[in-house]
């Protein structure tokens, strides 16, 4: 198995606590919407 990388900053959320409440909730579903593809994508 090759070396996965788990732990580094996401630029994505780089900013996350400058955001509103509603908008962090946004933030953190698209950024878990992700996990989901990618699993898909490489079927586990």
């Amino acid at each position: 198995m090759s070396e996965i990388i788990t732990e580094y900053r996401n630029e994505n959320t780089k900013n996350i606590d400058l955001l509103s409440t509603i908008d962090i909730v946004r933030k953190i579903n698209e950024e878990d919407k992700l996990v989901a593809l990618a699993i898909e994508v490489n079927n586990f």
